[in-house]
């Protein structure tokens, strides 16, 4: 893939933060280079086309990279989880893919649409061509989106099989339906 695509654009989507009201509500985000929810796109040869990053926070717990986050019932479009049945109104509706650890209550980036950058847990049963959701009973894992399974649910397309637990770099095509 070239040039670390998580060090493009002069924004180090590696980095976590502390709002600057602590950990928590967050009520002043002066501290923060991006506003929460706002999406950065970048489009070079080093992430083999357009990567989307969302500035989020994570709650109810911390998030491990190549877990899919899912909004929270919060629905501000930038409060995030990785606990499956979080958000269980809009059926786990997906966030992004976590591309480096973000603490309970810090902010931190995703990524949200493009080739994924890191590899994103499975059940070990994703077959190519497939849609894929937030798993059911997994945190942080995907699954194979079924017949009856509704498009804002849909966090990527595999673009290959998922070998053991988990699609490779460059085998998930992130979608996420707000970002």
């Amino acid at each position: 893939m070239g040039a670390n695509p998580l060090a493009v654009v002069g924004v180090d989507f590696s980095r976590t933060y502390v709002p600057a009201s602590g950990l928590g509500t967050v009520t002043d985000t002066t501290n923060l280079p991006y506003s929460l929810g706002q999406v950065v796109s970048v489009n070079s040869q080093s992430t083999n086309g357009e990567i989307r990053w969302k500035m989020v926070l994570q709650e109810d717990g911390d998030s491990t990279v190549g877990n899919v986050a899912v909004y929270t019932t919060d629905d501000n479009g930038y409060e995030i989880s990785v606990t499956n049945g979080e958000n269980t109104a809009d059926n786990n509706q997906p966030a992004g893919l976590i591309v480096t650890a973000i603490p309970d209550g810090r902010v931190g980036w995703i990524q949200t649409y493009g080739l994924n950058l890191v590899a994103a847990v499975t059940d070990n049963g994703v077959s190519a061509g497939e849609n894929v959701i937030p798993h059911a009973t997994t945190d942080g894992g995907l699954d194979s989106a079924g017949t009856n399974d509704i498009l804002a649910n849909i966090a990527g397309h595999a673009l290959d099989a998922d070998t053991g637990t988990a699609l490779a770099i460059g085998e998930l095509f992130m979608e996420c339906p707000k970002g």
